[in-house]
């Protein structure tokens, strides 16, 4: 499988590269009137070979079949060298676990060259590298001969710095290999398409080793480590940017087809050219495309139409969640919340006593859920089920799926009244409504408890008082199913680091390691059998009452 983001990308370049000559390539790079006499003399020095991108499917297969389906001709996969070595010192992994394939597919006129690496589709790597795009370039080809004065014209003239680099012994291997050498452009100004263009990769046949040396050289740690911080404190820059699609209905006016900036913006009456520039972004950044001077919608787009869920998800991020982050420094300092400290009231308080907004945080979560929802019954034997209790179950969504896996039981839907009360659609026979505080009690008379995304939300303490009421209700050998973020035991890259501090910051809960919750699960009189990830970070805990 694939991921639609990478389907959008791959998809993009193939547009790209049939348009494109040798000094077209080049002007995607720099700007092209204050460079045009550098662009003119390095057009006769090297010449456009072919975009490249870095994408995360299940499988090398799957991205070699949809090649394939293309209509292109594609190379048997090689080891990519250099790539992978750049993406284990840019996330701290050992290059060993990094199996990075090179698949160049021929279009009729370029080549596409496809970095894959699999089976990191939901691992942070993957939704960094996508934002960063960081190994996403053009490449040009020059001889051993014109090296220096292309690299020369690359640096002085063009004002691209050094980037790393190295060698492939795989590729043009009767030529003793490939020497590459990368070169980053500023980002801002540059002009927009899917997927943003800001890197230059030069390759010749050879190991020329003493370039190497002295081009790697170039690329200091501190102007690595000042690229990071860049793009790591301007992160707020798109979670705005996606806020306005979703709420000024930008995202539904392009559902219609292509739209320039003004007519995208004459459809919601906003700024023509502030729109343009805002939509200009956003195609850089993959969500949505770039045609010419028009702009079209990606599947990432389709998520913030008023008709999807995931729409209000983003208006929370971008509105109160955004908000409440500005005082992060409150929760740090004191480990009261940020939320709390911006509001004057807690978050399920203040959703509480604005109905609207409420009903918009349940939206928002039904989003997810219903990707957990269509996932659950992998993860999680029902057949056996008689009749389950959802602590906390929302909409019922979850609750309904769990249900279809098991067509003889009966569920309970638990919440709090002003989450109950706006139920619908259920089905009586076989689903009952409860509304009540689970700090308090929860229906007793159930072989299967469930906890969605609740334990996160508290502290130690109301966990464990959760906990006891859930267990006070619960027979010996009856089942405990949650549903949780679970934090590695090692420091990396793990997306639950960051949703820890997002409930630092919002609710005043945490995400937990496996052995803080078999704690906290062993002191109210369970035992945790079994966890089991199910998407995107969330995993499954199965435990039993003892």
């Amino acid at each position: 499988m694939i991921d639609s983001a990478d389907l959008v990308r791959i998809g993009a370049l193939m547009t790209s590269l049939g348009e494109l000559d040798t000094p077209r390539a080049l002007r995607l790079l720099v700007d092209s009137d204050e460079h045009a006499a550098a662009i003119e003399e390095l057009s006769r020095h090297c010449t456009l070979r072919h975009l490249a991108v870095l994408v995360f499917p299940d499988e090398v297969g799957d991205v070699l079949d949809l090649l394939r389906l293309c209509g292109l001709t594609v190379r048997e996969p090689v080891p990519s060298t250099v790539v992978r070595a750049r993406l284990a010192e840019r996330h701290g992994r050992d290059p060993e676990s990094l199996p990075v394939s090179i698949l160049t597919a021929r279009t009729a006129t370029r080549e596409l060259e496809v970095f894959v690496l699999p089976g990191l589709r939901e691992d942070g790597i993957a939704a960094r590298e996508r934002h960063g795009e960081f190994e996403t370039h053009i490449a040009f080809e020059t001889s051993p001969d014109s090296l220096d004065t292309v690299r020369r014209l690359v640096s002085d003239r063009l004002a691209l710095a050094p980037d790393g680099g190295g060698h492939n012994p795989f590729e043009q291997a009767d030529q003793g290999g490939r020497s590459v050498f990368y070169y980053a452009a500023e980002r801002n100004g540059r002009p927009a398409a899917a997927v943003g263009f800001h890197r230059l990769e030069l390759f010749c046949g050879g190991h020329q080793v003493e370039v190497l040396d002295e081009h790697t050289g170039a690329a200091t740690t501190d102007g690595l480590a000042q690229a990071r911080l860049l793009e790591l404190i301007t992160g707020h820059w798109a979670t705005q940017a996606l806020f306005v699609m979703a709420d000024s209905g930008l995202a539904d006016a392009l559902a219609d087809g292509p739209m320039t900036g003004e007519q995208a913006a004459s459809a919601v009456g906003y700024d023509p050219l502030a729109v343009t520039r805002l939509l200009r972004y956003l195609a850089g950044i993959g969500v949505v495309t770039a045609v010419g001077d028009r702009f079209a919608g990606s599947p990432v787009l389709d998520l913030l139409r008023g008709d999807n869920a995931f729409r209000d998800l983003t208006l929370m991020y971008g509105g109160e969640f955004f908000q409440a982050w500005g005082q992060f420094g409150h929760a740090v300092r004191t480990g009261g919340t940020a939320f709390g400290h911006v509001f004057g009231q807690e978050h399920f308080e203040y959703f509480q006593d604005r109905p609207e907004l409420n009903d918009r945080f349940n939206r928002s979560m039904a989003a997810t859920t219903r990707e957990i929802a269509s996932r659950i019954g992998d993860a999680f034997d029902f057949s056996a089920t008689r009749r389950v209790v959802d602590i906390g179950g929302g909409d019922g969504t979850l609750l309904r799926a769990i249900l279809d896996c098991s067509p003889t039981a009966s569920g309970v839907l638990f919440d709090r009244k002003h989450v109950v009360a706006g139920e619908t659609g259920v089905a009586p026979a076989r689903m009952s409504l409860v509304e009540g505080d689970f700090f308090e009690s929860v229906p007793a008379g159930a072989d299967l408890y469930m906890l969605s995304r609740i334990l996160h939300d508290w502290d130690d303490a109301r966990c464990a008082l959760l906990l006891d009421r859930c267990r006070a209700a619960m027979e010996p050998g009856t089942t405990l199913l949650a549903i949780e973020r679970v934090l590695p035991d090692e420091f990396d890259d793990s997306a639950s680091f960051a949703w820890d501090l997002q409930m630092l910051a919002i609710t005043g809960g945490q995400e937990r390691t496996r052995a803080e919750y078999s704690r906290l699960l062993s002191a109210a009189g369970f035992e945790l059998k079994t966890i089991t990830v199910i998407w995107h970070g969330l995993s499954s805990l199965v435990a039993k009452a003892v």
